[in-house]
């Protein structure tokens, strides 16, 4: 039977081990920028929610002002009869 003794060398060793901190760091690049983006996006959607109901209180109170008669024409209408 052949016997063949595995051995690993130092320099191979450095690289296994450089190319594992790279990928930990890349990994850990990525989630921080994931965590960033995600609380940009939940701002965003929240100021979009803020700003939607601001228009549609903008747009209530132009239709309510719309709606009423101005007094300068109520008084004039009833001066001339």
């Amino acid at each position: 039977m052949l016997k063949r003794k595995f051995t690993l060398h130092l320099d191979a060793m450095v690289v296994i081990a450089l190319l594992f901190i790279a990928s930990v760091a890349f990994n850990l690049i990525q989630l921080h920028q994931v965590r960033s983006l995600t609380q940009e996006n939940l701002d965003l959607q929240m100021q979009a929610l803020v700003d939607k109901f601001n228009l549609e209180s903008q747009k209530a109170a132009l239709d309510k002002l719309g709606q009423k008669p101005s007094p300068a024409k109520n008084g004039a209408a009833a001066n001339s009869h």
